[in-house]
């Protein structure tokens, strides 16, 4: 049994006809929303799992989200969720760096020089949510992707693999999903 939250008041299409599957909304810039989420739920839940992406330029939106992770949180130890699992991004990293073979074992760079809003949000979320697990006692795992792809052509992952499998071929250099900067 699954449950899925989004901002959208009613559950998006792509969910509809989905079994096992309820729909609550959730605003994570609001604090009410935030605050009452597992009162709203059909169910209890072992495992949270969160992800939040802000548009990738000029929303300013990380300014109220961050604190409601970190609610959002200490909101589900309250309501017995054992672990948090937090969908993140490499940006996490800065991905906008030009980066060739980095690992997970990598030093962060100083948030200072993080060259995107995006990026700035993803590690600051991470931090958020590390912070508010350690309070709570929970065990958690970030996990950074570097992509997500559907089966759609329009999907930006699917348009830019297909344009580097093309090029690929004629560059003498490692392409590195870390790293935006990868040319």
């Amino acid at each position: 049994r699954f449950i899925c939250t989004g901002v959208e008041p009613d559950a998006p299409e792509w969910l509809l006809g989905v079994p096992s599957l309820a729909y609550v909304p959730l605003d994570l810039t609001s604090a009410a929303s935030v605050g009452t989420l597992f009162q709203r739920l059909p169910h209890g839940a072992g495992t949270l799992v969160i992800g939040a992406r802000l548009p990738l330029l000029g929303s300013g939106a990380h300014t109220t989200l961050l604190p409601q992770l970190g609610a959002l949180v200490a909101a589900a130890a309250v309501a017995g969720v054992r672990r948090v699992l937090h969908v993140s991004s490499v940006a996490a990293a800065d991905h906008l760096r030009a980066q060739r073979g980095v690992d997970e074992e990598a030093q962060l760079p100083p948030l200072s020089e993080y060259a995107g809003e995006y990026d700035v949000f993803k590690r600051c979320s991470e931090e958020e949510i590390g912070r508010a697990c350690e309070a709570a006692g929970l065990p958690h795992v970030h996990l950074r992707l570097s992509a997500i792809f559907s089966n759609e052509p329009q999907c930006i992952q699917v348009r830019a693999l297909a344009l580097q499998a093309h090029a690929g071929a004629y560059l003498p250099v490692l392409l590195d999903a870390n790293s935006s900067r990868n040319v």
